[in-house]
């Protein structure tokens, strides 16, 4: 013996449908909230993105002065310490005036590539 469910098997059908369709109704409800939210959010993102490439630009910019000011000061330490060699040289020198400071400077030269060669000895032997 056979039952037949045959109306009873369209009803969920129908039941079905209409779940999916309300389901759907919903959906499209809360898209559309979602789409207005973010059609009013799109000038604050914009402004967000062109802030941001300019705080980019701008801490690139820092950073380059930074490092063009590091290697100044470098530079200028460099300096200042090899002109204190060299006073302190023609100080303990007898001569003095134009011939006194170039045997102060022969002397520093000397004096420097004597440390750098000593310098490449040991890191030969190590």
């Amino acid at each position: 013996m056979q039952i037949n469910l045959y109306p009873y098997n369209l009803y969920v059908l129908y039941a079905a449908a209409f779940a999916l369709l309300v389901f759907l109704v919903l959906t499209a409800v809360h898209l559309l909230k979602d789409m207005k939210i973010l059609a009013g959010m799109a000038p604050q993102l914009e402004e967000i993105g062109k802030k941001s490439i300019r705080l980019n630009e701008t801490s690139q910019q820092a950073s380059a002065a930074i490092e063009s000011g590091i290697s100044g000061a470098k530079t200028i330490i460099t300096v200042m310490l090899t002109l204190s060699l060299l006073k302190k040289t023609y100080d303990s020198q007898d001569q003095k005036g134009i011939k006194g400071i170039n045997k102060a400077a022969a002397e520093m030269i000397q004096q420097r590539s004597d440390e750098a060669k000593l310098i490449n000895r040991i890191r030969k032997k190590i």
